[in-house]
């Protein structure tokens, strides 16, 4: 998957556009994201709710509908799956 078709499926799943950015670069790169995306990739809902601004909070489930349809399974889920995938630089690594 490129930037370009991460972007462009995000938009599908109505997912903010303030967090599209930051979650193609993660994939594609391993480039770490702000605190409530990253809070989201490591499946941590209480961390994930506290750090949101409005338009994340309301864009939360979109955002996960789209992870579970589209995202690499290794890249997302727990802790330890997200640190490694920054460590390997993302999909670029794999």
């Amino acid at each position: 998957m490129t930037y370009d078709s991460l972007y462009a499926s995000m938009r599908l799943y109505a997912v903010p556009q303030n967090l599209r950015d930051a979650v193609a670069r993660y994939i594609t790169h391993g480039t770490e994201p702000g605190g409530f995306v990253q809070a989201v990739l490591q499946n941590d809902l209480k961390s994930a709710v506290v750090r949101a601004g409005v338009s994340s909070k309301s864009g939360l489930v979109d955002l996960v509908m789209w992870l579970i349809a589209e995202a690499p399974e290794r890249c997302w889920g727990s802790s330890e799956r997200y640190s490694d995938w920054i460590a390997h630089d993302g999909q670029e690594g794999v």
